[in-house]
């Protein structure tokens, strides 16, 4: 599966806003007042928040985000990587496409940012991106609980 990389424009911002995860999941959900929608849209379509979405042919499948707001607040970022976040459109999860949306984030990120080391901040219970993450190389390094929900979460690192 070819897939590429182009910044949120407003339309496809607008796309990832809504869409809805079931369960635990749910903490994925873009929650926002419906007045703070176009603040939202433009928070990021904004290029310095690194924002890309993730297309297979011309079809949004998911979206994928660098540095500062890959990170969960209370973690350990102080070592130099590149962090990376990543969300899939909610019909494609649990379908066995995580590992190579990671994959092509991988190699978007060593190509984009010149990145040497990834890291990516995951959910504990995730297990479903933890597994799409360490088959793409990546070691867990360290555990935390954040400090905005109190939920811990694991950083996981990748040397290139």
């Amino acid at each position: 599966m070819k897939l590429t990389f182009k910044p949120l424009t407003a339309e496809s911002a607008r796309q990832v806003i809504s869409w809805r995860y079931p369960d635990d999941y749910a903490m994925y959900n873009i929650e926002i007042a419906d007045d703070a929608l176009v603040e939202e849209i433009a928070y990021l379509t904004d290029p310095p928040n690194h924002y890309f979405g993730i297309y297979a042919n011309s079809e949004l499948v998911g979206h994928a985000v660098f540095h500062a707001e890959a990170r969960v607040p209370g973690g350990d970022y102080s070592e130099d990587a590149l962090d990376v976040g990543a969300g899939m459109r909610p019909d494609w999860t649990g379908q066995g496409k995580g590992a190579n949306i990671i994959g092509a984030i991988v190699e978007f990120g060593i190509v984009h940012y010149d990145a040497k080391r990834l890291r990516a901040t995951i959910a504990a219970w995730n297990t479903r991106a933890q597994k799409a993450t360490t088959n793409n190389g990546f070691q867990e390094q360290s555990r935390f609980t954040a400090s905005n929900s109190g939920k811990e979460f694991i950083i996981f690192i990748r040397d290139i």
